[in-house]
């Protein structure tokens, strides 16, 4: 005969205490979040967009229901804790192996590299057609002979990328770089058409990157060592024709060590893990200063990228005109003790791919002693 249960059993009441407890732990919980945030500082995201701001009511005319959806999109990018919490999910995959950005690969021992979005395929096989080449050639030696009509030189860089250099660093999933590059290809294609001022500096910082590292884990760009050794093969070949314009030592720059806070790191904020990749680019070299130094823009815009004029205050009756990206942050000074005035153009302000901006060459027109340099990066 099976026993039944009169009474269903008793549940243990919550205490008063326990309740209290977990309402003080949630209390302290929403404090800290609103707190520790004044006293620490926030991670650098690199996010690629402005933040939504608080929306005002009163003075952009929203409707009610706007307003709030705005507010939210407030409450969402400013939340205390947002940045912090971003990051830290970040690190945990950075320490996994995994990109969350289709910008940029994980490598070995922590390295970054920059995806183009087709998984580095240029350094996978991938080739220049016959047209293309074709018309690379054309273009530049449309511009080569544009710059000779005018009475100047023209020399031409094209920066390695990083897994050029170090290809080691790759995934290991990755193909094996092949031997010959696009840039094999299209220096092949110059030299068979008679051109030689296209210089090529990957040799030496191949060879040298043991010794004197050239780049660095967590961003794109050369270092400022790096950029010095890319500055020393070039000025060598420019040497060939003009023998005043040899480079100078790595002595005859004043070498700073950049606040940890100014040290280039793009990717490491693309990928939102800044601070996480070994950091070793401190140093940097520039010039001396010179008293009669002075910087002008040639168009409202302003920083790295817009058109500028640098007087650097070196009495070489030389002018240097650069057609650039952004490798020439670190090159540049390197220029500074070879000319008196440097005209720096973004490449995305040049008028047409391997053509100068005749304006440009008219309004800048060196004197009869004066020579035109047009680096193409």
């Amino acid at each position: 005969m099976s026993k039944t249960l009169e009474h269903p059993p008793k549940l243990n009441p919550a205490r008063p205490g326990h309740w209290r407890s977990l309402i003080v732990g949630f209390g302290l919980i929403i404090v800290a979040v609103q707190i520790i945030p004044r006293f620490l500082p926030a991670p650098f995201l690199y996010e690629n967009r402005v933040l939504a701001g608080l929306p005002q009511l009163s003075k952009s005319g929203l409707s009610l229901t706007t307003y709030f959806d705005e507010l939210d999109k407030y409450l969402r990018d400013q939340f205390p804790a947002r940045s912090r919490l971003i990051a830290s999910v970040n690190w945990v995959r950075f320490k996994l192996g995994y990109s969350h950005s289709d910008r940029v690969i994980v490598g070995k021992d922590g390295w970054l590299f920059h995806d183009d979005g087709l998984h580095l395929s240029f350094y996978r096989g991938r080739r220049l057609g016959e047209t293309e080449l074709a018309a690379i050639a054309k273009g530049f030696g449309d511009r080569t002979r544009q710059i000779a009509a005018a009475g100047s030189h023209f020399y031409a860089v094209f920066p390695p990328y990083k897994p050029g250099i170090y290809p080691e660093k790759l995934p290991s999933g990755f193909q094996p770089i092949p031997r010959i590059s696009e840039l094999d290809q299209i220096k092949a294609t110059l030299e068979a058409a008679g051109f030689d001022n296209m210089v090529d500096v990957r040799p030496t910082l191949l060879a040298d990157k043991k010794t004197v590292p050239t780049f660095v884990p967590g961003d794109t760009h050369w270092r400022s060592i790096g950029a010095y050794k890319a500055y020393w093969v070039l000025m060598s070949r420019i040497a060939r024709d003009l023998p005043d314009l040899a480079p100078f030592g790595l002595d005859a720059f004043e070498r700073t060590v950049r606040p940890r806070s100014s040290v280039p790191r793009n990717l490491e904020g693309m990928l939102g893990v800044w601070g996480a990749v070994a950091e070793f680019d401190r140093e940097h070299w520039e010039p001396p200063p010179r008293p009669g130094r002075t910087l002008t823009y040639l168009t409202e815009r302003t920083g790295w990228d817009a058109p500028h004029v640098i007087t650097t205050g070196y009495n070489t009756r030389r002018t240097a005109l650069l057609v650039h990206d952004s490798f020439a942050i670190e090159l540049l000074p390197f220029f500074e003790r070879h000319f008196e005035r440097i005209i720096a153009v973004h490449f995305q302000d040049d008028k047409k791919f391997m053509w100068f901006d005749p304006s440009l060459l008219d309004r800048f027109k060196p004197d009869l002693t004066g020579t035109f340099f047009i680096i193409l990066l």
